[in-house]
């Protein structure tokens, strides 16, 4: 009986040692090193609270799981979850050139790519779903696909330090929750992507009418232009495919494209990204967007 009585104690204790190993916290709590940007950027009545600690044996990498809350610009409460690392444990020593920029970094991309996601929500209901009129305004018939995203600039060490601390600013900086599609529209760092992609598949009696879609892009993309002023960066784009009786592409050609960058304006991105061919389209513009938020591109 005492002989039960050790294993079960045993078991508990280990049971709470693991209850405890996963509860702690890795990474830097955001809610407190940061809490006069968040108060900003969130809304000041955020909540951030750790939810669970996670260990990945196979990367020796322990890092932590917080569900951050907050209300957007129409009242509505929002939530995301947000993951934190031990800085030497993940050897982010060997990225970035303190822990400080590691925390930096790890904040804006978390909160960035937040804002994306409400301006995008933004950007359907303001102007894809008026436009396309249609009860499915992102796949509108079958062979056609409308998507929309907004895409920022990857923060990392170096040249963008000082956009970096430009955007923590608490005053002035990226404030998620007025984020909508013009808050993001005027952002250096985003690039606004809005794309219809057509496929003709004869196989399957797929025929999207081109010529429909490229009027109904030119509509979205003027309609754009009239709904923010001097908007930051921009891509717009109809893709059109031929497909086989297996799905494989027979061919392709692009319709239809308008593309602009901070300080450079509008351009022909066939042109300017002639020799491009590891990355798609959207990718180049964005890559030469985080070259000339870092001062070193030579087109800027």
């Amino acid at each position: 009986m005492k002989k039960q009585n050790v294993v079960l104690t045993a078991a508990v204790l280990s049971a709470a040692l693991l209850l405890t190993a996963c509860d702690k916290q890795y990474g830097v709590d955001y809610s407190k090193k940061y809490n006069d940007y968040l108060a900003y950027s969130l809304g000041s009545d955020y909540q951030m609270k750790l939810d669970r600690s996670e260990y990945f044996p196979e990367y020796k990498l322990h890092s932590s799981y917080w569900n951050v809350n907050y209300h957007d610009k129409t009242g509505a409460e929002r939530s995301f979850e947000l993951e934190t690392y031990d800085y030497k444990e993940s050897k982010s020593d060997e990225t970035y050139s303190s822990e400080q920029m590691f925390d930096d970094c790890t904040l804006l991309n978390k909160l960035y790519e937040e804002a994306g996601i409400v301006a995008e929500e933004s950007l359907k209901k303001q102007l894809i779903a008026k436009v396309m009129d249609s009860e499915e305004p992102m796949q509108p018939e079958e062979g056609v696909n409308v998507s929309c995203f907004h895409l920022p600039v990857l923060f990392y060490d170096g040249a963008l330090a000082p956009v970096i601390q430009e955007a923590l600013n608490p005053q002035t900086g990226l404030q998620v929750c007025k984020a909508d599609m013009q808050s993001l529209a005027q952002d250096p760092n985003v690039l606004t992507v809005v794309s219809i992609s057509l496929v003709d598949q004869e196989s399957k009696g797929i025929h999207p009418d081109p010529e429909f879609y490229v009027e109904k892009m030119q509509q979205i993309y003027e309609e754009y232009l009239r709904e923010n002023e001097n908007p930051q960066n921009y891509y717009f784009v109809v893709n059109r495919t031929d497909k086989g009786a297996e799905n494989e592409i027979l061919s392709g050609e692009c319709l239809f494209e308008k593309a602009a960058l901070t300080g450079i304006g509008e351009f022909d991105p066939q042109e300017r990204y002639a020799d491009v061919t590891d990355v798609s389209t959207h990718l180049a513009i964005r890559n030469e967007l985080i070259d000339i938020r870092s001062g070193q591109s030579g087109n800027a």
